[in-house]
């Protein structure tokens, strides 16, 4: 294992409090994961991209690299899955964290009192490129089950 991302489809209020540190992911009770459902919009927190620490310079930028592309096959099949993804919402201080938001296209999102900075992922922002196979992927979910629904 080289490395692990936790992000967690939960519902707006415990979104809230994590960002403004109420709670820690931790302290969420399991009855608060929402669940993904084709239709129902969900919003995601994103806790953690780390790569383990035996890794440094290149290597561990090499293995954050495979660790996003994986990700983002989560993302786009959750797309062909016709998952609405709402927001995806992080914090961070330290400079990886802060670079890799910037690098996947969010955008500091102002939570007042809270002092890492706090990034919001858009998943209808139809200029971000790391979203367009999910939103192609979900726009053919939904003019499928348009079809389908037309011919009964």
């Amino acid at each position: 294992m080289v490395g692990f991302i936790n992000a967690f489809p939960f519902s707006d209020s415990i979104i809230n409090r994590i960002l403004v540190g109420e709670m820690k992911v931790g302290d969420v009770p399991f009855e608060e994961l929402r669940e993904y459902v084709p239709g129902q919009k969900t919003n995601v927190y994103l806790q953690t991209v780390g790569v383990h620490k035996d890794f440094q310079g290149q290597t561990k930028r090499r293995y954050g690299i495979y660790m996003i592309s994986g990700f983002s096959s989560l993302i786009n099949d959750l797309g062909r899955r016709g998952i609405e993804l709402g927001s995806l919402f992080t914090r961070s201080d330290e400079v990886d964290g802060i670079n890799l938001s910037y690098a996947l296209g969010l955008k500091k999102y102002p939570v007042p009192g809270v002092e890492k900075i706090v990034f919001r992922l858009d998943f209808e922002d139809t200029n971000n490129v790391f979203l367009h196979d999910y939103q192609a992927g979900l726009t053919a979910y939904q003019a499928s089950q348009f079809l389908k629904n037309r011919a009964v």
